[in-house]
């Protein structure tokens, strides 16, 4: 099953260049508690300069003919900015405090989106008393969402705190693409929360896209033949005894063989054994109805779970694998492989919708992972982050 790129420059380029929509004013009829929270604009966040797109390396598809140039700044509203006021008698406040004031300002947001008179909960949280991963735990506990349990997520992370995982451990040099978080999964978090501990140097932006603009702007066609052929999910994954950057132990939290299959059988997985090493899959559709509006929205990792994916990695670079042994590959849910222009067409497209935000140290970025895709580029020098899901 050995994909081989096929593409039609011409015809592709010119898919890019008119098949995206600019979106119209991202302006948000918002509840902001003014006791707590002051609104910022874009201004406050721009990118401080410019982020390519075309032709970067270890970039899935940038090499394409057609892909976007370079990553847009944030637009007014998308994410919504919010600075944690500073007058006399807020600055000696605890972190269990400003959790307590955000839990209900994200409640107001997400009436406000649920009623219509918002885009989808993005939200840039500026200028809280958050320095380390023991903070930011305290933070999102007080949030008292439910907790979600990253067991058989894609990328590589550790659980470095109560509720807190590392950042994604994919190399530096490589840039993450748009995606919901586990949205490949038969299970997944409707929240993800990332704060910034330490800035890189250089690089390291955060992008992200508003799904409900994505969903317009994605080919009429091309939406209904996902929503007609549906995608598989299919995961090779090595014992840890390969050396393998995955490996099924740490992926599904468990050195036992029968307790990893008892977790794929709850949740809905087909698998089998290539002797040591894991083989899963599932089908999905391609987009959800989100619970609070019932608005179809595209919610896939149709590209970010595919072969060509990991090829654009540092590690599998001049790989000769097949498609089926990369730690993730997708076909459609009736067997037929997913068409590399549609691939890289979602891909110019999703990158198009996208905006970058730069974090700043102890900035805290809240997303309703139904609605908004993330992603990070890659960078130089030492980054950390901390994140955390929600169901």
């Amino acid at each position: 099953m050995a994909l081989r790129y096929a593409l039609k420059p011409r015809g592709f380029q010119n898919y890019c260049r008119h098949v995206f929509k600019p979106p119209g004013s991202l302006a948000r009829s918002v509840s902001v508690d003014s006791r707590f929270f002051c609104q910022g604009s874009s201004e406050d966040i721009q990118l401080s300069r410019p982020v390519q797109l075309a032709g970067r390396k270890y970039l899935a598809g940038s090499f394409v003919p057609g892909f976007p140039e370079q990553l847009s700044s944030p637009r007014e509203g998308f994410p919504l900015v919010l600075k944690a006021r500073t007058d006399a008698d807020l600055e000696s406040k605890s972190i269990e405090f400003w959790s307590e004031c955000f839990k209900e300002q994200i409640s107001e947001l997400y009436k406000d989106f649920q009623n219509g008179n918002s885009e989808p909960v993005a939200v840039l949280l500026r200028g809280l008393p958050i320095k380390t991963t023991k903070d930011f735990s305290r933070f999102v506990k007080g949030l008292n969402f439910e907790h979600f349990v990253y067991q058989g997520g894609l990328s590589v992370r550790d659980e470095v705190e109560d509720f807190i995982l590392s950042g994604a451990g994919e190399p530096k040099e490589f840039s993450i693409e748009l995606h919901n978080e586990m949205s490949y999964s038969t299970d997944y978090p409707s929240k993800f929360i990332i704060t910034c501990l330490k800035k890189s140097l250089f690089g390291g932006e955060t992008a992200i896209c508003n799904g409900r603009e994505l969903t317009a702007n994605i080919d009429a066609d091309l939406k209904a033949k996902f929503e007609r052929k549906g995608i598989r999910y299919m995961r090779y994954i090595f014992d840890e005894s390969e050396g393998s950057l995955y490996s099924w132990q740490r992926s599904l939290m468990t050195h036992d063989k029968e307790e990893a299959e008892q977790f794929l059988t709850a949740k809905g997985y087909s698998f089998k054994w290539d002797v040591k090493n894991l083989i899963y899959w599932n089908d999905s559709a391609s987009t959800i109805n989100h619970p609070l509006t019932g608005e179809q929205l595209w919610f896939n990792q149709a590209y970010q779970s595919n072969s060509t994916y990991y090829r654009a990695m540092p590690v599998y670079e001049n790989s000769d694998l097949a498609d089926e042994k990369y730690p993730y590959t997708t076909i459609h849910a009736d067997g037929d492989v997913i068409d590399l222009d549609d691939l890289h067409k979602l891909r110019c497209t999703s990158w198009n919708t996208a905006v970058g935000v730069s974090l700043e140290e102890s900035d805290v970025l809240f997303l309703d992972n139904l609605a908004v895709l993330h992603s990070r580029m890659s960078y130089d020098g030492d980054r950390a982050v901390a994140t955390s899901i929600f169901k």
